[in-house]
């Protein structure tokens, strides 16, 4: 996977933005010509960074060809280091990495709480795990499947409302229908185990190139959340 074409620019290493923008176009059978490569060759001067950096302003275009003054002077694009307070900083950028951390936590606690309580859930202990983690591969082919096919937002929905529906019914069913709580948690577990693998895909492209870093490493950091209070929800319930 090439890295980000405004990525790469905005770091000063304009030879290799070039050349995957080359990939690009014989990849889509375009002509790419050198003339259409000096907006980034000679319109454009990066200043370097000692660490990762992003575009300052982004409405300053990159892509523009045309320029009424062949001779104006190199445009300056400063560098600086994006935070977790760019994320809230507007109201749509605020809703997204809120709703994303939320899905993010939701995701990893349902994950391994169906995991670590693969020992509950009824039958044979040995069996019962084994089909817990068994279950995950057929997810992961559902997710490739459907991820371009239902969109990033319906898979995702779809997984987290199968995986859901599964863990309460599950809950709320008696203990002597055994065989029916193993089916409705193994669909739970398909459920997150797919959410699991979408949301990653999803977060990387609905942050911008240079809060994408920032915004996945906040998601993940409310994983954890979820992650530690797994275990911990696990064993109130089983009552040990």
């Amino acid at each position: 996977m090439p890295e980000s074409i405004r990525w790469l620019v905005s770091q000063n290493r304009t030879e290799e933005a070039i050349a995957t923008l080359r990939k690009v176009a014989k990849t889509n059978g375009k002509e790419l010509t050198e003339e259409s490569l000096d907006f980034i060759r000679d319109r454009t001067r990066v200043a370097p960074s000692a660490g990762y950096g992003s575009i300052k302003d982004s409405r300053v275009d990159l892509m523009a060809n045309e320029t009424k003054d062949q001779n104006a002077a190199v445009v300056e694009i400063k560098v600086s280091k994006k935070t977790v307070i760019d994320l809230l900083r507007t109201p749509n950028m605020r809703k997204r990495s809120l709703n994303m951390f939320f899905c993010w936590a939701v995701v990893t606690f349902m994950y391994y709480g169906l995991s670590l309580n693969s020992s509950n859930i009824g039958g044979d202990l040995f069996l019962s795990f084994i089909l817990t983690m068994l279950i995950e591969i057929p997810s992961y082919f559902f997710s490739w499947y459907a991820l371009d096919r239902m969109g990033r937002k319906g898979t995702l929905m779809f997984t987290f409302l199968l995986g859901g529906t599964s863990c309460v019914v599950a809950g709320v069913l008696p203990k002597d229908y055994s065989t029916v709580i193993i089916v409705m948690s193994l669909l739970g577990k398909f459920g997150a185990a797919a959410a699991f693998a979408i949301v990653y895909v999803y977060a990387s492209e609905i942050f911008p190139t240079d809060l994408r870093g920032v915004g996945v490493g906040c998601c993940s950091m409310f994983a954890r959340v979820g992650g530690t209070l797994a275990p911990l929800i696990v064993t109130v319930v089983s009552g040990e």
